[in-house]
């Protein structure tokens, strides 16, 4: 096999070590491996340039065998290989140590909402069945709010931070867009003309003196008095209030009971089997990170292992 030139010292050093020489081998083939890649990757990085490569280098290098489905334990031996290098060459310090962490876990089907559960659960929240008298005087006011909440996370797979953040400046109504904005930028999201059309009237239904005034930071979604039946409105801040985290989470608990579906699903199942829809469209690694908000290919993994176990099956 042959030795890629920026690492002959090193090989060298292995067969004067105790290492066996399939050991060896393996070590000689792994790290040539990583020098092909990053001929074709990095240019300029042939000869001693490849000194200059930085921690983000090895990880993106990561990256790239884990798209090829390679194996735990491979990716743990690749990562052994490549710290040897950096220690003889004393990069050590420069790159870090590269370690691979443990795999997510697989997705199954209880951390996914069928399309029919789905389909269920938006049906009962319009509906009035089950409900208390309590409950019915309240529903003319939250049905649509908590049918909007739940569209977003079930057809576009926001997160409950996400949907709790929106603020009415955040929706174009006439160009049927959503804007998120975190602090790791923004991403802006086509709505169906079905969910505009949800969204819209709770909007128009919130009585004037308390709706969200348009083009302001305002919050979208707005907490409600269950005593006074109204929404409440914060008096010192001069603006309405926004729904609290564990009034969604709760809201989602409530209408995923009442809609008689057995799957106690919750916004992180809605947000899975969006990704996975995308997926199985075809989408490309770069427009799912984009469209989700996903820092790393990392996310992805779970998902595609999923689609991989489901092949097997059929």
């Amino acid at each position: 096999m042959d030795i890629p030139i920026q690492i002959a010292d090193y090989i060298a050093t292995l067969n004067e070590s105790d290492w066996k020489n399939s050991s060896v081998k393996i070590c000689t083939h792994d790290l040539s491996a990583f020098f092909k890649w990053v001929e074709k990757n990095k240019p300029n990085s042939n000869g001693e340039y490849w000194l200059n490569l930085e921690r983000k280098d090895y990880l993106e290098y990561f990256i790239y065998l884990k798209d090829k489905n390679l194996s735990q334990a491979n990716l743990k031996r690749i990562a052994a290989h490549l710290n040897g290098m950096l220690r003889f060459y004393e990069l050590d310090k420069k790159v870090g140590s590269l370690s691979i962490r443990k795999q997510d876990k697989i997705i199954d089907s209880k951390d996914l909402i069928t399309d029919q559960d789905a389909k269920t659960l938006l049906a009962s929240i319009t509906s009035k069945k089950g409900l208390s008298e309590t409950q019915l005087e309240m529903h003319p006011y939250l049905c649509y709010r908590n049918l909007s909440i739940i569209s977003l996370m079930l057809h576009y797979g926001l997160t409950l931070d996400e949907v709790h953040s929106i603020n009415i400046q955040d929706i174009n109504f006439a160009q049927n867009t959503l804007e998120i904005v975190k602090d790791t930028g923004k991403r802006t999201i086509e709505l169906s003309s079905e969910d505009k059309k949800v969204l819209y009237k709770y909007f128009t239904d919130i009585p004037a003196l308390s709706r969200p005034r348009e083009y302001t930071n305002e919050p979208f979604f707005l907490a409600f008095s269950p005593r006074k039946l109204v929404y409440w409105y914060d008096n010192a801040r001069n603006r309405p209030k926004r729904i609290s985290k564990v009034t969604i989470s709760r809201l989602i608990e409530n209408e995923v009971e009442r809609s008689g579906i057995k799957h106690a699903a919750r916004a992180i199942h809605f947000r899975n089997s969006c990704i996975l829809k995308k997926m199985k469209l075809g989408w490309s690694n770069e427009q799912l990170l984009s469209y989700f908000g996903l820092k790393s290919r990392q996310a992805l993994y779970r998902f595609k292992n999923y689609l991989k176990e489901q092949q097997k099956i059929h």
